[in-house]
Parts: C-alpha cells; structure tokens; sequence
C-alpha cells in the first residue's frame, strides 16, 4: 500500500512510527485496597492479553486536583493488538474488576471503523511498517523549506526593484496590493520577523475579506514566491534538492498543510491527511525542475567534453597513419 502525490506513486514508511507507542492504558476498578494485590491482578490479565508494564495504583482526584490517595482501582498498559480480546469485567480472587478501555477503541478516530483504535497498527490507515520512509514533513520557521524561514546568507528576493527577506513577505506584499492595501504592503516589509509580517498583512485583509479572484491565483502566487527564493539562495536551494521525495507541510491549515501533526503525517496514508497539502506539492514541483534543470546542465557539459576529445583523437590517428 502506497500514497500518490503529485503524480508519483510512493510507498510510505515512518521512522517515527517505529517509535510510536504501541500501548494502550486500561483501568480495572471495583477492586478493594488492601485484600488484592498488584500481582494477583497482573496474573489475572496476563491470562487474557499481553500486559507490557506494571500494574499501579490510581490516585484519587479531589476538588479537581489529583491528590496521593489510593481508592483500589489500578492502571497498567496492554499490547494495542491485544486490547480487544479484553473482556468488560474481570475475575480477580474472589472479586470482579470492571475494566475501562481507551473510548477511542469503539470507534477509530481516522477511519471510522469499529473494533480498534488509530494506534493499531492494523487500521487501514497507517502506513505498513515494511515501506520505505520517504517523507519530508517541516514545520515552523527554523526549516528551509518554511516560508517563514530567513536565509542565515543574508540572502533575499529581489523583484521588480524591491527586496523581500522571505518568500512570506513576497507573498504578502503581492496579496495586499492586490487589495489596494500598498501602504500596509511597505510597512508590512518593515517588519523583520516574518511571522510578525504574515500577521500584520493578515490584519490588514482579514481571511474573511479575502476576494475571490485573489482565491482562484494564490497557488500560482505562491509558486512564484518560492520559485524566487530557491533560485535566489544557494543554501535553501541545497536543502530542496537533497530532501526526501515526498514534502509536507505539517501544519493544521487544511489547503496548505496536511492538516495534521509531524507523526500523524508520518503515519497516515496521504488519503487520510486531513489537508490538501498545497504547499508540499509546489515544492515537490519546483525540486523537479531544478533537478531537471542540473540533469541537462550536466548533460551539455558532458556533449561538450565530447565534442572537445574528438578533434584530439582524429589528431593521433592521422599522425599514426
């Protein structure tokens, strides 16, 4: 099982997936402090499923606070596999534990089926563990790959006479006069930080009094945008060309990101992000041409080198004959 992003077919492994947890907590209540110990209870799951930790105690909440009082109720964690096979109620000594499971185990959260939860490794969702990871999920400002991110160079994007310290601020600035809004655009540009410059254009044309026509070209804008930075700073452009094939933004805007979390991207199958993903798309777009762009460079030069050696050898074989 694989996911198809901008036209590739790939198959997906997380190294985060590997590490995620692989457990599940369940609480036994109904038993008494003092009469039933920890172990007897432990021998009684582990009849039922595979307990992968100590059994413990459960403290008392009170006025809202969790206090160090013990009341006989006990926690532990189970195989996520194995949380099915738990039955509601549990014979231990001469009680009857009620046992809670996680609610999430009625109803998967991702895929809606019944019988598991979103950390089983069964749920059609998740990427099976034999595929390949090849994902480059970024977030936040400090990622090349971020619009957010300012070249550490000093590099910026010149364009039509002005400059611009991000791919942000190059956005921005094109929305907001779009809008009419050039005085706001300039002084927009005057602020440094670029998160602090993505809200104050954010400020000066609200989300809701975006036009429509601005809607239907802010993909093309933004590939404009970031097609600029990549050939305007070596250093980010070294970081694009070396990242892993598919690239995901991981934030939770539903068109540009995936809509999810580093690990839930990592996880899910791209069918079951939540988010379009937009953003990861155009960089995947701009990769390929300026791999394209290095292949026929390397290409002609090798045609060239060609060329150059052939005059020398009908140079040796003529002197030989």
């Amino acid at each position: 099982m694989g996911i198809t992003v901008a036209g590739r077919y790939i198959q997906l492994r997380s190294e985060f997936y590997l590490k995620a947890k692989k457990s599940l907590k369940v609480t036994l209540c109904d038993l008494p402090l003092h009469s039933i110990g920890n172990e007897e209870v432990l021998h009684a799951l582990n009849d039922v499923c595979h307990v992968i930790s100590t059994v413990n105690y459960t403290n008392v909440w009170l006025n809202g606070k969790l206090t160090s009082i013990w009341n006989g109720d006990r926690f532990t964690y189970v195989d996520a596999q194995d949380i099915v096979k738990l039955p509601d109620t549990l014979p231990v000594g001469d009680h009857v534990a009620q046992i809670f499971k996680p609610v999430s185990m009625s109803t998967c959260k991702r895929c809606q089926g019944e019988g598991h939860c979103a950390s089983d490794p069964n749920c059609p969702t998740r990427a099976p563990e034999h595929i390949q990871d090849m994902v480059e999920a970024f977030y936040g400002g400090q990622c090349e790959l971020s619009n957010l991110h300012k070249c550490p160079l000093g590099c910026v994007i010149a364009d039509k006479g002005t400059t611009f310290e991000t791919s942000e601020h190059h956005y921005q600035f094109k929305k907001l006069k779009f809008h009419d809004k050039g005085v706001e655009a300039y002084e927009m540009l005057m602020e440094e930080d670029s998160f602090k410059a993505m809200k104050l254009a954010k400020k000066a044309v609200p989300d809701d009094e975006v036009s429509e026509e601005w809607k239907s070209t802010v993909r093309a804008e933004m590939h404009q945008s970031n097609q600029l930075k990549y050939q305007s700073c070596p250093h980010v452009k070294e970081k694009l060309l070396k990242s892993k094939l598919i690239i995901t933004e991981v934030t939770g805007d539903s068109y540009w990101g995936t809509g999810l979390n580093v690990l839930q991207t990592l996880e899910c199958l791209s069918n079951y992000w939540l988010g379009e993903n937009v953003m990861g798309v155009i960089l995947m777009e701009i990769h390929d041409k300026l791999q394209k762009v290095i292949e026929e460079q390397h290409d002609s030069e090798e045609s060239l080198k060609c060329k150059a050696v052939s005059p020398l050898e009908n140079t040796v074989k003529s002197t030989r004959t």
